[in-house]
Order: structure tokens, then C-alpha cells, then sequence
């Protein structure tokens, strides 16, 4: 997912480096998009002592945790983009230290779209995703619940509601899935490169 940003010469260094850091963190995770892991098959360790199958339980649940841990990852490259930015426009008022030690990406996010005179639509899908991130790092086996799919809604940027999952274990974030939210940063990262460098 090439970036289309403005060249980068005219932004501080440190801007371009957290920028560049997130693409390649989308670049990744599109190129190992795919849907939970079937389990491995047994296959010889020595000869004689075939290494056991991996149930498709914990299968899924390392797949559901991996998940959340990569949302994760995207959400803070993101800050530390929005802290690059934000020490370069945020005046004599702020303060880059506090400002960089705030978890809330969103919140963030508000603050630099302010700075840099930007429309401002990412605050509610940004908070959808941390919720969705949360849930697949702390919870092995989350229950399809309509909460869950009002946040996938959101994260995914659709009009209509997402349908219940086909079955218990198939993953909460499907490759599709995967490539609209990388999409979506990739976008958010372009767009606060290119206001920076106005």
C-alpha cells in the first residue's frame, strides 16, 4: 500500500520516519491478511514421534489475540505520528511530553486535526477499533454479541450492520476486514502527512 503523500522533504524528519513506519506496518499486516489458521497437521519430529496436532480452539485464540496485538500496533504508530506532528504545530502552549505520554489515540487525533485544520471524522471509527483491539487481546473467545458487531460496523467504515459470525470459530476479522482498517490508517497517515506539510 504505496503512500501518496507529499514529498517529504518538507516535513521534520521525525514526522516523515513515523509516517513511513506506519505504512510499512499496514504494508505488513495486508501481506499476512488471511483467515485463522487452520490446525497444524501432526508431522514428524523425529522419526517415530509425530508432534500433536494444534487443536482449532487454540488455533483461533492465538489467531484472535495476534489480531488484536496487530490493531494494537496500528493505533500506537499512529501516535507517534500524531506526536511528531502535534511537536511541530502545537505552539508555544504544548507540551510534547505530556502530550506523547496520553494513550487515547483518538483524543490525539482531535487535537492534531485542530492544529492542522482538518476535517474531523476519525474520532468515532479510531474508538471502535480500540474497543474491538481490547477485546481480542484480553479475551480469547469473544462472544458475537451485538456491541461487538455495532464497533465492527464503525471500524469498517459501513453503512449497514455487520451479520452475526457463520459459525463460533470463525475469526472476528476476516482478510477483508483486515485490508478496510489497514486501508483506513494507511489513509489517516496520509492525510495528517499531507496537512503537516501545508
Amino acid at each position: 500500500m504505496p503512500a501518496t503523500s507529499p514529498d517529504r522533504a518538507v516535513v521534520p524528519e521525525a514526522v516523515g520516519r513515523a509516517h513511513r513506519t506506519l505504512m510499512h506496518a499496514c504494508d505488513f499486516w495486508v501481506r499476512h491478511a488471511r483467515l485463522a489458521p487452520a490446525p497444524c497437521s501432526a508431522a514428524p519430529r523425529f522419526p517415530g514421534r509425530p508432534v500433536p496436532a494444534i487443536p482449532s480452539s487454540l488455533a483461533l485464540s492465538a489467531f484472535t489475540r495476534m489480531s488484536g496485538n496487530r490493531l494494537h500496533e496500528l493505533d500506537r504508530f499512529l501516535s507517534v505520528l500524531l506526536d511528531a506532528v502535534a511537536a511541530g504545530h502545537g505552539g508555544d502552549d504544548h507540551d510534547d511530553r505530556h502530550f506523547a505520554s496520553r494513550h487515547n489515540t483518538s483524543g490525539k487525533m482531535l487535537v492534531v486535526e485542530g492544529m492542522l485544520g482538518m476535517e474531523r471524522h476519525a474520532r468515532a471509527r479510531l474508538l471502535a477499533i480500540g474497543r474491538i483491539s481490547a477485546l481480542l487481546r484480553h479475551c480469547p473467545s469473544p462472544a458475537d454479541t451485538p456491541a461487538l458487531r455495532a464497533d465492527l460496523q464503525l471500524a469498517l467504515g459501513r453503512d449497514t450492520p455487520c451479520p452475526p459470525r457463520a459459525a463460533p470459530d470463525s475469526p472476528i476479522l476476516t482478510r477483508d476486514s483486515v485490508l478496510v482498517i489497514c486501508r483506513f490508517y494507511a489513509a489517516l497517515g496520509d492525510r495528517v502527512l499531507a496537512a503537516a506539510a501545508r
